[in-house]
């Protein structure tokens, strides 16, 4: 059984799980796939095709939570990530604030980092 770990959003649902092979937490990321269909229809939320395509181009960087698995059912679609106990940005910048200036550069190059991994494209030479 998982715990329930993150208020229900209108995107989808995270659960907290234990991996069976290595018995570390990871984080289960359940949407229904009809919200999927219609926001890929739409063009507007996400669409899991394109979080999964970046979050397998940032395979290994310190800066991205590694996607360990996914899993589609006919109802339902399952994002599978290793687990980030700390909290997400929102709550650092909470309870560390105000930040120091050096210390605002260094979570900035984090971020921009991890925005340039899980967005690179290699382009055909030639």
């Amino acid at each position: 059984a998982c715990t329930w770990i993150s208020p229900r959003g209108s995107f989808a649902d995270v659960y907290l799980g234990i991996c069976r092979t290595t018995r570390g937490l990871v984080a289960i990321k359940m949407s229904g796939r009809e919200l999927y269909r219609k926001n890929a229809k739409a063009k507007q939320g996400t669409n899991y095709n394109e979080e999964m395509n970046a979050l397998m181009m940032a395979k290994g960087h310190p800066n991205i939570v590694r996607c360990l698995d996914m899993v589609e059912t006919e109802n339902y679609i399952y994002i599978v990530v290793q687990y980030a106990g700390g909290g997400d940005l929102f709550d650092y910048f909470s309870k560390n604030m105000p930040l120091s200036e050096s210390r605002a550069k260094y979570i900035i190059f984090q971020i921009l980092h991890g925005i340039k991994a899980s967005t690179w494209t290699v382009c055909p030479v030639g």
